[in-house]
């Protein structure tokens, strides 16, 4: 069986599988720019034959929301996941890992670190190396936590290059994506913790507690705080690491609860509980205080 490239995608469907091979030839890649700009696929499934992906193969694919892929060696070409924004689950065939994070995690390495070193298949997926892989990860995760949230934000200038012609006008937005995208990643790593070392744990936990409005904002933002009410509100998971961070003092309680007015009723309720169970140790520890 001869091998060919998969070249030029033209369907409309939000969910594509491409076939293993197509006229008797296998499909061995895709091609450059096979998927570029192409918005209304939602779901992309590789055959179990590829080994190679070209340049700009799914940039600009903004809707992608989740890519199937095997755990072959995969040469990777440049820029293959540029603004891929709604990426969430890179999921690998056959996946011996024992991690049920690795999907997420992988999709973070294409569509936020953008690092083709870490965006090996078979060292992912392999039970021998995996713990070495989310060491990586982890280091990755914690240096973007770590810089400064303008890093990779480019003015669009007029005219000279001079702080005058700079348009600035989409600095909020830009802002609002990488806060966003770091509590996001925060939270899941926490979440699917496995191979997570106490120090990065730690590193995880002050990271949410000093972005919330009782924390010591060296940052400037409260952004844990902000995107609980609309992204977290109805989801219960969460609330437990923000209690194990250190995230949620006593006495801040009724002030989180009139902000998560609009949340599920088992937030608050879970909230309300904690408060109670731990009311009479922060009374009797109180008092000694005064």
């Amino acid at each position: 069986m001869t091998a060919m490239i998969y070249k030029n995608h033209t369907g409309r469907e939000s969910l594509v599988t491409i076939p293993d091979q197509i006229d008797g030839e296998a499909i061995t890649a895709i091609g450059a720019k096979a998927f570029l700009g192409i918005r209304q696929i939602e779901k992309l499934v590789l055959p179990a034959t590829i080994t190679e992906i070209g340049d700009w193969a799914f940039s600009h694919m903004s809707n992608l929301f989740e890519l199937d892929m095997p755990a072959n060696p995969i040469r990777f070409g440049k820029k293959v996941f540029l603004d891929c924004s709604s990426l969430r689950c890179i999921h690998l065939f056959p996946d011996h890992s024992g991690n049920p994070g690795l999907p997420y995690f992988m999709a973070d390495i294409a569509a936020v670190f953008a690092d083709v070193n870490l965006l090996d298949p078979v060292w992912a997926v392999s039970p021998a190396n995996h713990e070495s892989w989310m060491n990586a990860y982890d280091t990755l995760l914690i240096s973007y936590l770590q810089q400064d949230d303008l890093v990779g934000f480019e003015p669009i200038f007029y005219g000279w290059v001079n702080d005058e012609d700079a348009d600035v006008s989409q600095k909020p937005a830009y802002l609002h994506k990488q806060r966003s995208t770091k509590v996001r990643l925060a939270f899941r790593r926490l979440l699917c913790d496995l191979h997570l070392s106490d120090a990065h744990r730690d590193i995880l936990y002050t990271y949410l507690r000093e972005h919330m409005p009782w924390g010591s904002q060296p940052f400037g933002h409260t952004a844990v705080w902000d995107y609980l009410p609309k992204e977290y509100g109805h989801d219960i998971q969460y609330y437990p690491i923000l209690k194990q961070a250190g995230a949620l003092p006593l006495e801040h309680i009724p002030e989180l609860v009139e902000h998560l007015s609009n949340a599920s009723p088992e937030v608050i309720a879970w909230i309300l509980k904690y408060q109670e169970e731990n009311q009479d140790h922060f009374d009797f520890f109180d008092s000694l205080s005064l």
